[in-house]
């Protein structure tokens, strides 16, 4: 039963592995094809029992409690009338279809300054021979940092040496999951600048 699922999420809903993983902790096991996918706005708060919404795919899964599981884009047109959404899909909705630009409180990297500050003394030791005789270096970056802590849309803010810029953007890209902003006590999309200093 979870290898048949499985197979059918891969053709039908064209899920990472990531995202299959999930789906198989929470006990989706039966994945519905497009053509018989019911409208969102015909989902009842009573017959939910998860959501999930994925930035980067734009898209929330429904798994309803018969364990039938849907999965929607929010760029489609069934999204233009939120109100007629049930309660959680709207939030999944509202969480991923709004990219904050400051928020009440920031994303930070975990473990606060010191541990950004050792991830990227310890980055800089891994890339020493690079990093050789052109250092210090400092760059601004600019990423968003979704609802579950992932990166997004790494971007130079000034660029110098090119190389080490790159380096830069690499750092934050392989930096472990960030805590993510927070707005009215709810994790939200938010883009976030940081300079990186470039130190053996």
């Amino acid at each position: 039963m979870k290898l048949t699922a499985l197979v059918l999420g891969l053709i039908f809903l064209n899920h990472n592995a990531e995202a299959m993983e999930i789906c198989t902790a929470l006990g989706i096991y039966q994945v519905i094809v497009a053509d018989s996918t019911p409208s969102v706005q015909s989902l009842q708060q009573k017959e939910i029992d998860t959501v999930i919404a994925d930035f980067k795919s734009k898209s929330i899964l429904v798994k309803l409690k018969e364990h039938e599981t849907y999965e929607y884009d929010i760029k489609s047109d069934a999204f233009n009338n939120t109100e007629a959404l049930a309660a959680t899909i709207r939030e999944a909705y509202e969480t991923i279809s709004r990219v904050f630009t400051k928020a009440e409180q920031a994303p930070t990297f975990p473990g606060g300054e010191d541990a950004w500050k050792t991830y990227i003394r310890q980055f800089c030791k891994q890339h020493e021979n690079e990093l050789a005789g052109k250092i210090p270096y400092k760059v601004a970056v600019q990423f968003i940092v979704d609802h579950n802590g992932n990166i997004h849309e790494v971007e130079l803010i000034n660029e110098g040496n090119k190389k080490l810029s790159r380096l830069a953007m690499q750092a934050i890209i392989q930096s472990p999951r960030w805590i993510p902003a927070a707005q009215n006590g709810r994790s939200v999309v938010c883009y976030h600048k940081q300079v990186i200093e470039m130190l053996l």
